[in-house]
């Protein structure tokens, strides 16, 4: 009975994958592990025990022999790493129905734990070191799950969300939801209910669910709520969790319909602009760097004022977009709800004063602006273009009436003629 709740407990490993060189099946053939590398790890354990249900031990083998009793590795005998007589760390598992020996797992991690046990039925590969986290996450605290994402192909674990028009990647929305699903999320204007993340997501796609074994983000300290009204004006996002997400996930592949797939990023850079702006300003002279850290190479600099197209979120960090390349800028050196970017035969009403503007393009092998005034007040509107920074292929359009000034920014990365019409003032 003792033997059917470690199995229990080690079911959570069957459904995942990994890579090696000596795969055998499991009997329900959900998943393949690698039994070179299982004689390996228990040749240097030696016979020492690793996981225990109430007074019963297991050593590693006896431990792979529940899951997988058709894996019988060779019996090597090299030296063993640990020492046997070793002081143990026994700590609960994730369903608390048996323990492990922290201390010998952390041996085992040192030299096998980037080593990849486990194969499923998709390409996903798991490490000893992933898949022990889904066993005992508290002697794994730090898995990488952002790697373990990219992993996942980008056509698995789509499923179709609650309107069936929509696909939602249920990959991250399995792991998003086991690392932050507790934490409040989204407040529904129609109904006064605050739903936390994980209660959202399973309302918007009820056929995703959490990931089994991982453990749930503990931060350094309490993330504030910043409640950001939605783009129709009904909802309220909280923005610091929705950053705390993009920093993290930024590009992961969030939904999908009618051909198109949006990343986490541009998914809400549409539906909650104001918390995720698709541009801001240069508060001051900035460096450009390569990664986001202040220590990482300069790959150029902008002056005060400049416009900043955002791709990315990189903890405290802009990612943003420079000529095919991007740069990383500090988050606290820009200003929010910078210009808007404007593309050919796009337009925009300034909020600052009466006029408005749009434009029109024409290819050509030369770069050319033509600004036609449809004001009444033609005297008094003034139109300026400049470009602030050559590599960014953005020039600024400022509309000055009277002592008003407002601007925005065009996207010009193509030769041609642009037209810039004025009216409404």
């Amino acid at each position: 009975m003792k033997k059917a709740f470690l199995a229990v407990a080690l079911s959570l490993v069957i459904s995942l994958p990994s890579l090696a060189q000596d795969w055998v099946d499991t009997p329900d053939g959900g998943a393949a592990y690698d039994c070179t590398l299982i004689g390996a790890m228990a040749a240097d354990l030696g016979a020492r025990a690793i996981a225990r249900v109430e007074d019963d031990l297991y050593s590693l083998i006896e431990f792979f022999a529940i899951i997988v009793p058709d894996c019988k590795p060779a019996n090597a005998s090299p030296p063993a790493f640990i020492d046997p007589n070793q002081e143990t760390d026994w700590t609960k598992s994730a369903m608390h129905q048996s323990e492990y020996d922290c201390s010998a797992l952390s041996a085992v991690f040192d030299v096998h734990g980037d080593e990849s046990l486990v194969e499923g039925e998709s390409d996903v590969r798991y490490t000893v070191r992933e898949v022990f986290a889904s066993l005992v996450p508290d002697c794994v605290p730090e898995v990488d799950t952002g790697e373990l994402l990219s992993r996942i192909g980008s056509d698995q674990g789509w499923a179709e969300g609650k309107n069936s028009y929509y696909e939602f990647n249920c990959d991250y929305f399995g792991v998003v939801m086991a690392e932050y699903g507790g934490m409040e999320y989204l407040q529904s204007g129609q109904i006064a209910h605050t739903y936390t993340l994980a209660e959202y997501y399973q309302l918007i796609a009820p056929l995703c669910k959490a990931r089994d074994g991982l453990s749930r983000k503990s931060l350094a300290a309490p993330l504030d709520s910043a409640w950001i009204k939605d783009a129709a004006g009904g909802s309220a996002i909280n923005c610091p969790l929705v950053k705390r997400l993009l920093s993290e996930y930024g590009i992961q592949d969030y939904i999908r319909g009618g051909g198109e797939v949006w990343s986490n990023f541009t998914y809400y850079q549409n539906i909650f602009p104001a918390c995720i702006p698709s541009n801001v300003i240069a508060s001051d002279a900035l460096t450009l760097r390569e990664c986001a850290e202040t220590s990482c190479g300069s790959v150029g600099a902008v002056s005060a004022d400049t416009v900043l197209e955002i791709v990315g979120i990189d903890g405290a960090w802009y990612e943003v977009k420079l000529d095919a390349a991007t740069a990383f800028v500090p988050i606290e050196r820009t200003i929010t709800g910078g210009y808007p970017i404007l593309q050919p035969f796009d337009g925009h009403e300034f909020e600052e004063h009466s006029c408005f503007i749009w434009t029109e393009f024409e290819q050509s092998r030369d770069m050319d602006f033509k600004v036609f005034d449809l004001s009444e007040r033609r005297r008094d509107a003034i139109v300026d273009i400049y470009q602030p920074i050559r590599e960014t292929g953005i020039y600024v359009i400022e509309v000055t009436l009277g002592e008003t000034s407002g601007r925005v920014g065009l996207d010009v990365h193509v030769l041609g003629t642009y037209s810039v019409y004025l009216g409404g003032c």
